[in-house]
């Protein structure tokens, strides 16, 4: 039951209960969602049509995993968004992909610092991890904008991709570990409970917003 616990506290970023958010989280979420899921860069809350694309076009994948509801990381997500420049020059080498719902998250994939409100993952359109990039300084300070680090992860995940697949076997220890489960709805305990998209408007649409609470797996 403690794997349960702890698995559950990742899959479902149940730590985020701790950061401040929004007062009108389904609107926070409904507002995202109208904004984004048609946007000519992001592919919306869909990663494997993301590995799809990839495939399609040889491009390496950068996977933005966004808790919408919460005010912690919102400053780097908006300048992300934003595509000053630089970063859109960065950006346009990559197929993007943004999700705000874990619910159906591949866990062998999807293994990150899951306290935070914003992390970016790299892959090769074969599931290879490049790189993850997350910042306690963004996630603190909600205001914080600053790129610099960003760039730089981005930047160091199109070189690791150009020497792709000679330089696989120096990629091992970025892999993620095995998991019981790949999935959260593999998850006996919780398959009822999620769903692979946001029920947004229903009682079940709070997990897929990373607002679940842990305990519920003890």
């Amino acid at each position: 039951m403690r794997m349960l616990q702890a698995l559950f506290t990742a899959l479902c970023f149940s730590s985020l209960l701790r950061a401040e958010s929004v007062k009108d989280r389904e609107g926070a979420v409904r507002g995202d969602r109208d904004k984004m899921e048609h946007d000519d860069r992001w592919i919306y809350d869909n990663y494997q049509r993301g590995f799809d694309e990839a495939k399609r076009t040889g491009k390496p994948l950068l996977v933005v995993l966004r808790c919408v509801p919460c005010l912690a990381c919102m400053g780097i997500d908006a300048q992300v968004l934003l595509e000053e420049k630089e970063l859109a020059s960065l950006l346009d080498q990559f197929v993007c992909v943004r999700l705000i719902n874990a619910n159906a998250l591949d866990l062998t994939l999807f293994q990150f610092d899951y306290d935070l409100s914003f992390t970016t993952l790299f892959f090769n359109a074969d599931g290879t991890i490049y790189g993850r990039y997350g910042s306690w300084t963004h996630q603190k300070n909600s205001q914080e904008t600053a790129t610099a680090g960003y760039v730089k992860a981005i930047s160091a995940a199109l070189e690791i991709h150009k020497g792709y697949p000679a330089n696989k076997s120096t990629l091992a220890l970025k892999q993620g570990a095995p998991t019981p489960f790949k999935r959260t709805t593999d998850i006996p305990a919780f398959a009822q409970s999620f769903h692979s998209r946001c029920q947004l408007g229903t009682s079940s649409h709070r997990p897929c917003r990373f607002h679940s609470r842990s305990g519920e797996a003890g």
